[in-house]
């Protein structure tokens, strides 16, 4: 029989091809500023790889360097800084790698020119809170800072939660930006709503005489609620021996009228 020569170009052919598909990968380089901006932007552009066998044409470079850019931008506005200039360049690093360097010019910050922050409700005059008003770092001519503004958001509500303010809210929030001016003016305002209180206390179903749980909560049936006393009594009921484990369910009733 006379001899194929098919599967030799076959083979011959799948090597050339794996020799081919290198991957290639693009990473980014930023300069003009330090971290956490540059944190961020990189956070935000983040490394890309194009595949197994993909590879990046020049052709392409304007598209990729600027949604680099406009992610950069975005990148610092949660620091203060709208109008950052920012311009990116691909280069070669290697036969596998590509570079794009982006240099940022942050320019002008965010300036707080108002800042109104409002506490309300049966709670308003509450120590954590006044305390939490008082030290608002956010004040007339510091930098806009988003993480600032939201952390601080998030510290009241917990702090009114664990004093009992379990319908706490926020009636106002806003950031009015003022792009062309470079000034912002925040706007908050917390409703405390009403303080909740303890009402009955549940053991449900145990083999226990009657009186050996049932003298452990450190509260009163209508005392103001906290979360302290329920940390507390949770590891009250632990410490008296009698159980491996404590889950305590808490239910609202925002129907019942607290008993006076």
């Amino acid at each position: 029989m006379r001899p194929t020569w098919k599967p030799v170009l076959a083979i011959a052919f799948s090597i050339v091809y794996a020799a081919s598909a290198v991957a290639e990968e693009l990473v980014y380089a930023v300069t003009g500023v330090d971290d956490p901006l540059t944190e961020n932007i990189l956070a935000h552009v983040d490394s890309v790889q194009f595949g197994r066998q993909a590879r990046l044409a020049e052709k392409d470079y304007p598209e990729v360097v600027a949604e680099a850019e406009a992610g950069a931008r975005e990148a610092l506005r949660p620091f203060g800084y709208y109008a950052a200039d920012v311009t990116g360049r691909i280069a070669r690093r290697d036969a596998e790698t590509l570079t794009l360097t982006l240099n940022v010019r942050k320019g002008p910050p965010m300036i707080v020119a108002e800042a109104h922050i409002d506490i309300v409700g049966d709670g308003a005059r509450l120590g954590s809170l006044r305390t939490w008003r008082n030290k608002w770092p956010l004040v007339v001519g510091a930098v806009v800072d988003q993480g600032v503004w939201e952390q601080q958001k998030v510290s009241a509500i917990e702090l009114a939660e664990a004093d009992g303010y379990r319908a706490v809210q926020y009636t106002t929030q806003a950031l009015e930006l003022d792009l062309e001016s470079n000034r912002a003016v925040l706007r908050l305002t917390l409703d405390t709503g009403p303080r909740f209180v303890f009402g009955d206390v549940d053991y449900g179903d145990h083999v226990l005489k009657p009186g050996i749980i049932e003298y452990v909560p450190r509260f009163r049936k209508g005392g103001p609620y906290t979360t302290r006393l329920m940390d507390k009594f949770r590891v009250d009921l632990w410490k008296t021996g009698y159980f491996t484990t404590v889950e305590i369910q808490e239910t609202e009733r925002t129907d019942v009228t607290p008993p006076q």
